[in-house]
C-alpha cells in the first residue's frame, strides 16, 4: 500500500528546490517549471514565487495585471513589489489599498539617472494613505547622484496633488530595510539622506560608496549624525567606507544591533598610540555630541565631516588629534567588549587616499603594539559575537599571531573570515581551533 505524500512534505521540498534555483540561477531568477507537474505542485509554486519574489510594478501592470486563475504572479496574489520614488502618487496608493489584497512590502527604489530626490521627501506622505500600513513593510533601495544646484533639470517639477506635500511626515508606515548606493558628493547634497533616516526609522541600514568616479572614492558625510538614531537599529553595514569614531561609539550603543560592519582609517587609531599629548580631561561622551535639534551647534562636536586622511584625491585632510579622541577610542573598544546584542562582526580598514597611500609603501608597520594588545582584549572578552569578518591591519606573522590568540581566548566565536590580499576570504571554524 503506497501513502500519499503530505502536503506539507510537498512544500518543503519545493521550497528547498526553489531557493536553490532562486539564489544560484541567475538567469531564470524564478523557478515557476514546477507549477506545470500538477495542480497542487501549481499552487505551492505560486505561493512559493509571491512570497520571495519582488515583483517591478511596471512588469506586473503591463504582463500580469489581469486576474486569471493559471497566473503565476497576479495583483491579488503578489506580496512584495518595487517601484520608483516619483511614481508615488495618489492613484498608485488608491490600486494599492484596492487591488493589492496580499501586499506585505513595498520596496521603494531610485536610479542615478532619476530626478533629484533630496527636495521632494513631501511625497512620501502619500504613504500614510496606506489602509493596511500597519502590515505592509516599506523598504528602501536608494541609488543616489550628486546634486548640482546649477542643473534645473534633474529636479521634478511638482505635481501638486497634496496640498500637505510641502511638510516631510510624520511618516506612519512601517520602515524596515533602508539601502542608499551614493555618488561623490559636493554642497552638503546627502543632506537629505540623514532626514529620511529620521523620519522612517529603519531597522536595517546598508550604504555602498559608489567608486566610480573621477574624483576618487566617495564618503558620506552623515554617519555620526546617522549614528544618534540608533534606538531600532538591529544591523548596520558600511560598505567601502569609512565612519568616524563618534559614529563607532554612538552605533555599538544601539540597544537592539546584531549585525555591525563597519571599517575605520586604521591610519587615524594608530596615530592615537602616537601622540605626545596626554590628556587628563573627563569627558561625558553622551553630552559632547547632544546636538538632535541643531547638528551645527558651535559648542557640540560633531564628526561628520572628520577626515584625517585623504581619502578620495580631491580631499582636504586635517591630521590633527582632536583631544579627546584617544579617551573615545577607549570607550569604543570598552563598548566593544561589553556588547551582548552584536552577534555578526565585520572590522575592516580603509586605506588612506593619495596623499598618504603612495607615499606609505607598507601601512602595516605603523600599528603598534598597545593597539594590538587593545584590539586583541577587547574581541576576546566579548560574549556575543560568533562570526567574526576581520580585514588584517598589521603585517602577516602579526596577523596570524593575532587570531590565534583570539581562538584561545574567545570560545564564543564559531567563524572567522580573513581578508586576504589578492586570496579568497579564508574561514577559520570552531573544529579549527589550534589545540
Amino acid at each position: 500500500m503506497t501513502l500519499p505524500i503530505p502536503k506539507y512534505v510537498y512544500t518543503k521540498i519545493l521550497d528547498y528546490i526553489y531557493y536553490s534555483d532562486h539564489r544560484y540561477n541567475q538567469v531564470k531568477k524564478v523557478s515557476i517549471q514546477y507549477a506545470l507537474v500538477c495542480k497542487q505542485w501549481f499552487q505551492i509554486s505560486k505561493n512559493l514565487v509571491n512570497s520571495n519574489v519582488i515583483v517591478d510594478l511596471h512588469d506586473l501592470e503591463k504582463k500580469h495585471s489581469e486576474t486569471n486563475t493559471y497566473r503565476i504572479i497576479t495583483r491579488e496574489s503578489v506580496e512584495n513589489i518595487k517601484f520608483g520614488f516619483f511614481h508615488i502618487n495618489n492613484k498608485l496608493v488608491k490600486s494599492l489599498n484596492s487591488r493589492f489584497r496580499s501586499l506585505k512590502s513595498i520596496t521603494i527604489n531610485h536610479d542615478m539617472r532619476d530626478y533629484w530626490m533630496g527636495n521632494s521627501l513631501g511625497l512620501l506622505n502619500r504613504l500614510n494613505k496606506l489602509k493596511r500600513k500597519d502590515k505592509i513593510q516599506v523598504n528602501f533601495d536608494l541609488e543616489v547622484h550628486c546634486f548640482d544646484p546649477g542643473d534645473p533639470d534633474q529636479v521634478e517639477e511638482e505635481d501638486n496633488e497634496d496640498e500637505d506635500e510641502e511638510s516631510e511626515g510624520p511618516f506612519e508606515f512601517n520602515t524596515v530595510d533602508f539601502k542608499f548606493d551614493f555618488d561623490i558628493e559636493y554642497y552638503r547634497s546627502y543632506e537629505f539622506c540623514y532626514e529620511l533616516i529620521k523620519l522612517t526609522n529603519p531597522k536595517t541600514l546598508e550604504f555602498l560608496a559608489n567608486s566610480r568616479t573621477d574624483s576618487g572614492a566617495s564618503h558620506l558625510t552623515l554617519y555620526h549624525s546617522i549614528s544618534k538614531l540608533n534606538n531600532r537599529f538591529s544591523s548596520v553595514i558600511i560598505n567601502d567606507d569609512y565612519i568616524p569614531l563618534y559614529a563607532l561609539y554612538r552605533f555599538l550603543q544601539s540597544p537592539h544591533l546584531q549585525t555591525f560592519k563597519f571599517n575605520l582609517q586604521f591610519h587615524f587609531i594608530a596615530a592615537l598610540y602616537d601622540s605626545d599629548s596626554s590628556d587628563n580631561n573627563s569627558y561625558d561622551f553622551n553630552q559632547m555630541d547632544n546636538f538632535d535639534s541643531n547638528r551645527y551647534l558651535p559648542n557640540k562636536v560633531n564628526e561628520d565631516g572628520q577626515i584625517y586622511c585623504s581619502f578620495s584625491r580631491g580631499d582636504e585632510t586635517d591630521s590633527t588629534i582632536p583631544i579627546y579622541s584617544k579617551q573615545l577610542w577607549n570607550q569604543c573598544l570598552q563598548l566593544l567588549s561589553n556588547n551582548s546584542t552584536i552577534t555578526e562582526l565585520s572590522i575592516g580598514n580603509i586605506e588612506c587616499g593619495y596623499e598618504c597611500l603612495y607615499h606609505h609603501d607598507d601601512n602595516a608597520n605603523i600599528f603598534g603594539q598597545q593597539l594590538y594588545d587593545d584590539l586583541l582584549d577587547a574581541l576576546s572578552n566579548n560574549k556575543s559575537i560568533k562570526s567574526l569578518y576581520f580585514d588584517p591591519i598589521f603585517s602577516p606573522d602579526i596577523n596570524s599571531a593575532f587570531l590565534t590568540s583570539l581562538l584561545e581566548r574567545n570560545k564564543i566565536l564559531e567563524k572567522i573570515k580573513i581578508k586576504q590580499k589578492f586570496q579568497p576570504i579564508t574561514r577559520i571554524r570552531k573544529n579549527l581551533r589550534p589545540a
